[in-house]
């Protein structure tokens, strides 16, 4: 039957809106995306002065968090090993150096720990989780496979590749999934363009595109999950399949942000109040093969089930010397007395303690109750001993498990230098956490907005959604807390980089928070004036280090100019 003109055009008023809308976010999608595409291909940094390299050549990777990753990815893509010794070191001599300006600088990295593998021998790894870049490096291979391409000689088109798969389309599913979202709990149109527009363009999610990090898989992953979330607390009775992705997205967020482990427990207790069995049948296996692939891979790599940053102090006791065999061994002399408590512990211990043994003071920072610290090293650089001295007189022989202490490490005593220094007063380091040069409110200043919603997260159409509004009042708190009140070691701002990116895994969070406030104060004309001036201001300020998210904040420098504050 044949149509009218007039009949073809006749659909209902809220079908036509809902069209209307779907295409705006399609376009701000993607323009997002294309603006990620330009800026992945315009990135190249250059070095004039650097050995054994064509510095015409540049490369893709920016700084040392980005290429520690990129070195496992390599490694297990070329040689099926988490070793990356020989990608770090000197090509002909095989001499390692952190001289970012000797052997191989485009691969250089201070992301690294150090320790005896089933080889006997010690050897290099990221101290970056392992999942993630197992998971590159799969994606690597196939790269490989289809094309002949590899990271060693084809650095740029592997890279610019692996980062479009990897980063920008994640971004666009993502947009996708919160425009979904913003159609469920948003009044206003005016409010879903907003807040769409923000979450492609105004966070330092944005920034981030190009470069390979694990604080986007995390937002992601958080955005995927809350997603399912809505829908399950929408439609209870519907789409059981939203468990699973709920909970292998929340556990995949924990597995790229440790304190997302918060955030985690939180979606698994809100399913279990909707609906205990699909929780436990879908919602824990789809978890599950996230916490098996984490421990697994770790294992892969490490031979520990326990990821490097765990491994940042001596391991268990295994005896205790007295005051006399000690003051033997502060003048550097392996005694006959020491060897022959080691001796009686040979077992526990491992190898076999001689005389010939080597003693130095460790090199780390003393762990709380330690006094004193020195590190017997038997024969060459494998089997390692630490024996410390607490404040109590107690001197204990413990196995070494230090990973981050070896010869050339960045995070030795007296080698920290600039930002990772950390900041010694705690209130200075709230103040520019918060407001200052490294501010969650000062350089995106349309959190204001988010932070006005947990005010409005029980009203209207949030209602429904209280326990998302619990949920992110709660996680918000501990999670800010805990990196506020870390001690002076952990108060960098998360190093050289452009915000603090350890929070960029909240934002999916805080942009639907944002929501109920924006459609309140957009009510009024002023209202929208307000809410566009903070989004143009956060999109400038994201904008500042579009081609780079590991340099200083644009306020950083700001201040360093007007003599406000001293540079790191």
């Amino acid at each position: 039957m044949m149509l009218s003109h007039e009949s073809e055009f006749n659909y209902e008023p809220e079908l036509q809106g809902k069209y209307l809308r779907w295409t705006i976010y399609l376009l701000i999608i993607a323009a997002s995306s294309a603006w990620s595409v330009y800026r992945i291909y315009q990135v190249n940094v250059y070095d004039e002065g650097l050995r054994n390299v064509k510095s015409s050549e540049g490369s893709p990777l920016l700084c040392a968090n980005d290429r520690s990753r990129w070195c496992t990815i390599r490694a297990l893509g070329d040689d099926d090993s988490y070793e990356i010794d020989k990608i770090i070191a000197d090509p002909e001599t095989g001499e390692f150096s952190f001289d970012q300006r000797k052997y191989n600088p485009f691969w250089a990295t201070i992301d690294l720990v150090k320790h005896r593998d089933k080889d006997g021998e010690m050897h290099f790894y990221s101290s970056k989780p392992t999942l993630l870049p197992t998971m590159l490096g799969w994606l690597y291979k196939s790269i490989k496979w289809d094309t002949g391409k590899n990271l060693t000689d084809d650095t740029f088109e592997v890279v610019r590749l692996m980062l479009l798969l990897v980063n920008v389309m994640p971004m666009a599913l993502f947009l996708v999934l919160f425009a979904g979202i913003l159609e469920v709990i948003a009044v206003s149109s005016f409010t879903r363009y907003t807040v769409l527009s923000f979450a492609s363009f105004g966070t330092f999610m944005t920034p981030f595109m190009v470069t390979l990090n694990n604080h986007l898989p995390a937002a992601f992953s958080v955005g995927v999950s809350l997603f399912a979330l809505v829908h399950i607390l929408c439609r209870k009775k519907e789409f059981a399949g939203h468990y699973f992705v709920a909970g292998f997205f929340a556990a995949f967020a924990a597995a790229n942000e440790l304190p997302a482990l918060s955030y985690f427990c939180f979606v698994g207790f809100i399913l279990v109040l909707c609906s205990w069995r699909r929780t436990l049948l879908l919602f824990v296996p789809g978890a599950a093969v996230v916490v098996f692939s984490f421990f697994w891979t770790n294992h892969a790599a490490h031979d520990d089930w326990m990821p490097p940053y765990v491994h940042r102090s001596d391991g268990p006791v295994i005896t205790t010397i007295d005051e006399k065999v000690f003051a033997e061994l502060q003048a550097g002399e392996v005694s006959d007395g020491l060897l022959a408590v080691l001796e009686n512990h040979h077992l526990d211990i491992g190898f076999k303690v001689t005389a010939e043994a080597t003693v130095h003071e460790g090199q780390m920072p003393l762990a709380p109750g330690v006094i004193e610290r020195y590190v017997l090293t038997p024969s060459g650089d494998a089997n390692r001993l630490a024996i410390v001295k607490r404040d109590s007189g107690l001197v204990e022989v413990r196995q070494w498990d230090n990973w981050y202490e070896y010869p050339e490490s960045r995070w030795l005593l007296n080698k920290k230098a600039g930002v990772d220094k950390g900041e010694e007063s705690p209130a200075d380091y709230a103040l520019h956490c918060l407001v200052g040069h490294h501010g969650i409110f000062s350089l995106t200043p349309f959190w204001i907005l988010s932070l006005l919603g947990f005010l409005f997260l029980f009203q209207g159409k949030m209602k429904r959604f209280s326990w998302i509004g619990v949920m992110t009042i709660l996680v918000t708190g501990v999670v800010v807390y805990f990196y506020l009140s870390r001690p002076l070691e952990d108060r960098n701002y998360g190093g050289g980089t452009s915000g603090l990116r350890w929070l960029l895994w909240l934002a999916p969070l805080w942009m639907m928070a944002a929501v109920p406030f924006v459609d309140w104060i957009s009510r009024s004309i002023w209202g929208r004036i307000s809410c566009w001036i903070l989004l143009l201001a956060s999109v400038a300020s994201a904008g500042f280090s579009a081609f780079n998210p590991w340099v200083h904040p644009w306020l950083y420098d700001l201040m360093v100019h007007l003599d406000w504050i001293q540079p790191f």
